[in-house]
């Protein structure tokens, strides 16, 4: 799952990715990228 956010007129653009690294369904890590970006599923590594 992941989100970008936006704030107009910033230079505060980012993304966040939320990893489930151990199966739990829950987001173990967030990983911030700087800028807007469309992520998929060949973007990481299983």
């Amino acid at each position: 799952m992941f989100e970008t956010f936006a704030e107009a007129g910033t230079r505060s653009d980012k993304t966040i990715s939320y990893d489930d690294i151990n199966g739990g369904k829950l987001a173990d890590v967030p990983i911030e990228l700087a800028g807007l970006t469309q992520l998929h599923t060949g973007d990481f590594i299983r």
